[in-house]
């Protein structure tokens, strides 16, 4: 059995699952965007061929039974289900929709999650000094939320594989997908 991962680097991801950025103009309260990634953020459980636990990891909403995670959570898994921050029901992950092991990205497919999607943003227009919110389940925590600021921005060309990545979003939350120090 595959043993959880426990690195710095995981607990990192863990917790840079939502990076929500914060624009100036029509700007939310920390609580409003806390209870809108919360609502949208979920936990992945995954396991194995035994049907026991061998991964955690954080996802969240992109469309009617979309959601967003790291590949890396999903690899080698039988199966898995996504579970909704202080919510007890259990969303089983029906399949994958895409994925792409070499930026460690993946979508999953659920049915019947009733929970409000992010909308996806543009991530060139964050800069370096943005405000940003920090939403995931580290090691099965449910729903941490903290703050912090972007500290460096690269372009797509230069990423490289690193299991450390989130969505960054703008003051209505609409999230846009980039790497945790890459921005």
């Amino acid at each position: 059995m595959k043993q959880m991962r426990t690195t710095l680097l995981e607990f990192l991801y863990w917790m840079c699952i939502f990076f929500c950025v914060l624009s100036p103009a029509h700007a939310e309260t920390t609580q409003e965007i806390a209870q809108k990634a919360l609502s949208s953020t979920v936990l992945l459980l995954m396991e194995d061929a035994d049907g026991q636990l061998f991964a955690l990891g954080s996802g969240f909403l992109i469309g009617d039974g979309m959601i967003a995670s790291n590949y890396h959570v999903i690899e080698d898994a039988a199966s898995g289900y996504a579970k909704l921050f202080d919510k007890e029901t259990r969303y089983s992950i029906e399949g994958v929709v895409a994925a792409d092991a070499d930026h460690d990205l993946v979508l999953l497919k659920v049915s019947g999650i009733d929970s409000q999607a992010l909308p996806l943003g543009n991530s060139d227009t964050v800069q370096v000094g943005d405000p940003i919110y920090v939403v995931g389940n580290p090691k099965g925590l449910e729903g941490t939320f903290s703050n912090g600021i972007v500290s460096g921005v690269r372009n797509k060309s230069s990423w490289r594989k690193n299991p450390n990545q989130g969505p960054n979003a703008d003051e209505q939350t609409r999230c846009g997908p980039f790497r945790t120090g890459y921005a």
